[in-house]
Order: structure tokens, then sequence, then C-alpha cells
């Protein structure tokens, strides 16, 4: 038996359930003759089942690690799948399979049937995120030559202008495809802590990008890292900077973004450096200010 014990992965996307294998396989040791791929079961002719099935077990390095206690070489299987593959596969599951009923051949074609349009509609889901790619790569080209420099930052355009000011940082664009990727959807709720703070334009967000206190907080970001300043990656400068301008409220009002240990305790050097400043002015002011002479008294 090799599902005694198991998980799913669903991705978004049925072009990213191989990059999820192969990152599995990169982790587990896999049993590829025990292993099946579901989609490659299904003719050219054929609408159904897909889904990767890996059947794996810990590596022997890992086998005897308290960390893992319990598990030792038990064998496993991980399912990797699309979420409108995963659709098809628990409705088909719920009525088909488990109705233990014979239906009629007209039945079972409009299975296949609902299994095809869902085919088609992961092709216009990929056609989407294509779109999306095409749209901040318009957007950069534009902000490059200068142009739509004041129109209102949405998510789009806030990746290109990350993707001019930083680009030797880790992108958005890049990080689905890596193991370490960003919390999805999260450029949008940069973009509100920036409205909040007033920066709403690419010619706001690049000044306060460029800016010498947002580079020191970069650059000690960086330094708790291990990295060059430039190398932080495209999420850190976002944060950064929505953060920068009142980190404590920030911090309170957006802990997804200030999640990150590393993160975390650079806005609170903010906030402190802040109050420092704050406060020192308030003393400046109080030794600058001018006395009152009282007036003498008539008697």
């Amino acid at each position: 038996m090799t599902d005694q014990l198991a998980a799913r992965v669903i991705s978004y996307y049925d072009e990213d359930v191989d990059t999820i294998a192969e990152i599995l396989r990169s982790k587990f040791y896999v049993d590829e003759m025990r292993s099946v791929d579901k989609r490659t079961d299904l003719t050219t002719r054929e609408f159904g089942y897909k889904s990767v099935h890996l059947i794996a077990r810990l590596r022997k390095s890992e086998q005897s690690s308290p960390q893992y206690a319990g598990f030792g070489s038990q064998v496993f299987e991980i399912q990797v799948r699309s979420i409108l593959e995963h659709t098809w596969a628990e409705i088909d599951h719920e009525i088909r399979y488990k109705a233990g009923i014979e239906f009629p051949d007209i039945t079972q074609r409009r299975f296949a049937a609902l299994a095809g349009a869902l085919e088609i509609l992961e092709g216009q889901f990929r056609i989407l995120r294509g779109s999306r790619l095409e749209l901040i790569a318009h957007y950069r080209a534009r902000y490059a030559d200068g142009e739509d420099r004041d129109s209102d930052l949405d998510a789009a355009r806030l990746v290109a202008v990350l993707e001019l000011c930083c680009p030797n940082g880790a992108s958005f664009l890049g990080a689905p495809s890596t193991i370490a990727a960003f919390p999805p959807r999260i450029e949008a709720v940069i973009v509100e802590a920036l409205q909040r703070n007033g920066i709403t334009t690419e010619r706001q967000l690049r000044k306060l990008i460029n800016a010498s206190a947002t580079r020191r907080v970069i650059a000690q970001f960086a330094q708790r890292m291990r990295i060059a300043p430039d190398q932080a990656s495209h999420f850190a400068v976002g944060v950064i900077a929505a953060g920068i301008a009142d980190p404590k409220r920030f911090v309170n009002d957006y802990p997804e973004l200030a999640a990150d240990s590393e993160m975390r305790a650079v806005l609170a050097e903010c906030a402190a450096r802040r109050f420092r400043r704050a406060a020192s002015r308030a003393k400046r002011l109080r030794t600058k200010r001018p006395r009152t002479r009282r007036k003498a008294s008539p008697n």
C-alpha cells in the first residue's frame, strides 16, 4: 500500500504542475517505477482524470532525524494537479467513482465533455496569465520612456516600476518559478499600503525609493540578509517603501507584509529612529524658543 499516508498539492495553473513535481523530487526520494503521470493515460481524443502521482519517502539522511520521528522509511503518495483538474476529479470521484453505478454511455459522454470544457478553461487562464505579463512589459517600456509617470498605481504598474528601479533584485515576475515564492497577490496589498501614505503614482514611488532615507533602510535590510543593497528583492523594497513613512502603523495594519523577522526588525528600527528624530527636533525647538520678558509691575 503506497497511499496510506498521502498529500496533495494544487496549483493555480496546469503548466506549474511539472515545476512542482520537480521541486518535490528534489526534496524526497521518489520511486519513479511506481509513480504515475495520469495525464499520459489519456489519448488525444480523450478527456478525463489528470494528475501526477509521486510515490515517495524521506531521504536516508533524514529518516533518522528527530524532526521526522515516526516516519522513517514510510512510503507516501503526493498528488499534484491544477485547481481545475482537482475540481473535475472531486466531482467525478463523488458522482461516479464512489456511487458504484454503471452509468449509460450518454452520461459517460457528459463527464468527458465537462473534462474537455475545463481543459479549454485551463488554456484561457494561461492566456490571461500571459496578458498580465504583457501589460507589465508595456508599462515598463512606457516608464522607461518617461511616459505615464502620473498615472495611478496598480499591481501591474508597481511591478513595472520595481523592474526598472531594482533590476538586480529578485522580482515578482521571477518569484513564482522559484521555491521561495512571494505571497500570492501581495503586490496589491503593497499598492494599498503605499496609497494610504499618499504614494499613488510612478513619479512619487520612484522618488521615494531613491530617497536617501529609503536607501539607508534598504541597505540595513540587505546587511541583515548578507546581500548587496541592489540585490534586495522587489518584495522587500516594496514593503520598505510602503512602511518607511509610518513604520509602527504599517506593522499593525499590514502584519502579512511584515511577517518576516528581518523585515520586522528593520521596520522597528525605522520606527525607533523616527521617534528619536522627533524627540530631538522637539528638544531643539524648546532650547531655541525665545524667552518673554515680564513687564515691570507699576507698583
